[in-house]
């Protein structure tokens, strides 16, 4: 996902932006114009918070219901515009379930989002729950709680084997005390191919099986038929994101060279580095990464010229499931009606396809919290319940708890439907790496060199000694 450029300039002044928050320092910038990998469509703070039944106080102040239970009001705060859906149908599911719990919403842009929850959390002003993602567990762990007693205590000591195996145990794998910091909602995976059949069957071209000399064909054919058409949209205009895939690159050659690199029991300069730069340089060439995609985001650059019939595939994360296969984010476009699949981007040398697969979405409760007990009653709901079933299938997910399940009918065509399954099988069946390093200013810093190699002509000997020297000096 997009490399958030302020991050590291905010943690190191953030004494200084939590004495200005705490005066009364307005809320943080909305509607950047970003997005990222993780999902990003436009959404506006005013249209997203929900404030919930009448009389609930803000602040966390309670008061009764008719029940006579007190009602409690958390606030939640997350990043997905998709997660307007809290609104349509998961927050009825709470309010029946739960009459005394109230949650406010307030939805963000990526860059806004991990900008105001860097600022409230150092504060001690975050939102009682909020939204997070395993790459930026590290930053922000010791202002939210360990979960594994207080899940325990609300959901019962078995409430681990309510989960597919080995999704709690990555996540503690990233925090340093080892305790659960984020209750997983569902499992992601890089990297993907969305093609749309339609424009393929149009030009004559057949799709993509996921290889990579099928894939260099299909630029190939897809470039000759029609020069107007993006054969293969990547959003490379972020650095970073061109970072994770070169990273996964070196991983399909060498399983495990990343994390031992980044642990100092490898070194950046090992022949793997190097050969994925040789594999990305050819892609370049190849025009499977086209110079157009350096012009590219996530949203609204790839999404908009995919969904708008401007591009014939799209090479990025399972995230965007819903938004093609189920058709949620194609209604008004050009390409409603038409057929979407999908396979997965196969290892480019032939060998075994290792996938960044990862829980990449889930909440945290932050320490500040007064209401803990109702905050993990919501966020049970929402990753194991009937709410969660909501958000799976509107976005096709793969769910982290084994209740939820997807609805194969929900996909919106006859190519979904055949495609989609292999899709899931090889998350669940792929060996899996980390999508980055866990470590912003080091995935920063490979995403600028990555960059640079590619456009600007720089040595890769030299690429590779910045990147080094960068994970000498943040271990």
């Amino acid at each position: 996902m997009r490399k958030s450029r302020w991050l590291a300039l905010i943690m190191c002044i953030v004494l200084m932006a939590a004495m200005l928050y705490g005066c009364g320092a307005g809320e943080a910038a909305e509607q950047k114009n970003s997005g990222s990998e993780a999902g990003g469509e436009n959404s506006a703070e005013d249209d997203t918070k929900n404030n919930g039944e009448d009389g609930a106080q803000d602040g966390g102040e309670s008061n009764q219901d008719n029940s006579g239970s007190e009602m409690v009001t958390l606030k939640f705060m997350g990043w997905q515009p998709e997660l307007q859906i809290m609104n349509e149908k998961m927050l009825p599911i709470i309010k029946e379930k739960y009459p005394n719990i109230n949650v406010e919403v307030e939805i963000l842009e990526w860059f806004d989002y991990w900008d105001k929850l860097t600022i409230s959390s150092a504060a001690g002003d975050s939102a009682d729950i909020v939204a997070m993602d395993v790459d930026h567990i590290p930053t922000f762990q010791e202002y939210y709680m360990g979960l594994d007693e207080l899940a325990a205590d609300t959901y019962g000591n078995e409430w681990e084997s309510q989960y597919n195996d080995g999704v709690l145990d990555g996540l503690r794998n990233v925090s340093e005390d080892g305790s659960l910091k984020m209750m997983p909602s569902d499992v992601t995976g890089l990297w993907y191919i969305f093609y749309n059949k339609s424009i393929c069957d149009k030009l004559g071209v057949a799709v993509p099986s996921g290889e990579y000399e099928d894939l260099a064909r299909f630029v190939k054919e897809i470039k000759a038929k029609d020069a107007n058409v993006l054969p293969v949209a990547f959003a490379a205009k972020e650095d970073v994101n061109l970072g994770y895939f070169y990273l996964w690159l070196a991983s399909n050659i060498d399983n495990g060279i990343v994390e031992r690199a980044v642990k100092g029991e490898a070194s950046f300069m090992d022949e793997a580095f190097v050969q994925a730069f040789a594999q990305l340089k050819d892609m370049y060439e190849k025009g499977i990464l086209a110079e157009e995609n350096f012009g590219l985001d996530a949203y609204p650059g790839c999404d908009e010229a995919f969904k708008n019939g401007k591009a014939a595939a799209y090479l990025t994360g399972e995230w965007y499931l819903g938004n093609y296969l189920m058709g949620t984010s194609l209604a008004g476009t050009p390409t409603e009606n038409d057929e979407f699949g999908i396979v997965t981007m196969q290892n480019v040398e032939g060998g075994t396809t290792c996938m960044q697969k990862y829980a990449s979405f889930g909440y945290s409760v932050s320490n500040e919290c007064e209401h803990k007990e109702e905050a993990m009653k919501v966020i049970e709901e929402w990753t194991q319940g009937e709410a969660a079933g909501e958000w799976m299938n509107y976005m096709a997910c793969v769910p982290a708890a084994k209740a939820v399940t997807v609805d194969m009918e929900n996909m919106k065509s006859d190519e979904a439907k055949a495609t989609y399954q292999k899709a899931f099988d090889d998350l669940n069946v792929n060996p899996s790496v980390l999508r980055s390093t866990l470590n912003v200013e080091l995935d920063n810093k490979i995403g600028e060199a990555v960059v640079s190699v590619v456009r600007s002509g720089l040595d890769v000997e030299d690429a590779l000694q910045q990147i080094q020297q960068t994970a000498d000096s943040v271990r």
